[in-house]
C-alpha cells in the first residue's frame, strides 16, 4: 500500500492497494498497462481473473482492482516486461527486501530516521543499505553513460584529425596556386576577395 504514489506511477483505471488489501487471504492483484493489453486488448481489465502460481505450485485465481502505468525495473533503455503487483502482506510479511521512501528534503539525510522507523516496527529487522533513487538510476544509466564518452571522445578526435587534414590540403592548395593569388594581387584584386577564393 502506498506504493505506487510514492513511486508516482499513475492509476490508469481501477485502483491500487490499501491497508485492507494487505492480508495473506487477498486475491487481488494490480497489473501493468502492458500486461492489462496483452491479456485484454482493447477492453478493461479491471474485475477480470487472471490465474498465478505466486505463492503455491498450483495456479491460484486473482481478480485485477487496477490498472498501473509501465514501470522499467531493469533497464531504463528497454520497456522490459509486464509485471503483476501483489500487496506483501499475500505473500507474508517479509518478503519485500527493498522499501521505497519519498522525501522533500535530501534523502541522505534521511538514513538513521528511516533505521528508527524500521526498529520501532520490529526490531530484529535490519537496514542494511540506505541508497537514494539516483544511486539506482544512476547504475542504470552507466553503460549508456560509458558508451556516450566514448563515442564522443572518438568524435572529438576525428574532428581533430579532420581539422589538421582539411588544414593541410588547404595550405597545399595554396600554395600551388601562390603565384596566381600573386598575379590576382598585382591586378587589384583585395586580401578579403582572395581570402574568399581560398575559402
Amino acid at each position: 500500500p502506498g506504493y505506487f504514489d510514492v513511486m508516482g506511477t499513475r492509476t490508469v483505471e481501477g485502483r491500487t492497494f490499501t491497508e485492507a488489501d494487505n492480508r495473506a487471504e487477498t486475491h487481488e492483484v494490480v497489473v501493468d498497462r502492458v500486461l492489462a493489453a496483452k491479456l485484454f486488448p482493447g477492453q478493461s481489465a479491471l474485475e477480470r481473473t487472471v490465474l498465478l502460481r505466486v505463492r503455491t505450485p498450483e495456479p491460484e485465481r486473482f481478480t485485477i482492482i487496477g490498472v498501473v502505468e509501465h514501470q522499467r525495473h531493469a533497464s531504463l533503455a528497454r520497456d522490459g516486461r509486464e509485471a503483476v503487483f501483489l500487496p506483501e502482506g499475500s505473500l507474508g510479511f517479509g518478503t519485500a527486501n527493498r522499501w521505497v521512501v519519498r522525501t522533500s528534503g535530501d534523502p541522505l539525510a534521511l538514513p538513521a530516521s528511516v533505521r528508527a522507523a524500521v526498529a520501532a516496527v520490529n526490531p530484529r529487522v535490519g537496514v542494511i543499505d540506505v541508497q537514494p533513487m539516483l544511486a539506482f538510476v544512476g547504475r542504470a544509466q552507466a553503460q549508456t553513460k560509458f558508451a556516450l564518452v566514448l563515442i564522443g571522445v572518438f568524435a572529438g578526435i576525428a574532428l581533430l584529425i579532420t581539422a589538421a587534414g582539411l588544414a593541410g590540403v588547404i595550405a597545399f592548395n595554396v600554395n600551388q596556386r601562390a603565384q596566381e593569388f600573386g598575379v590576382r594581387m598585382a591586378l587589384g584584386a583585395s586580401r578579403a576577395s582572395v581570402l574568399q577564393l581560398v575559402l
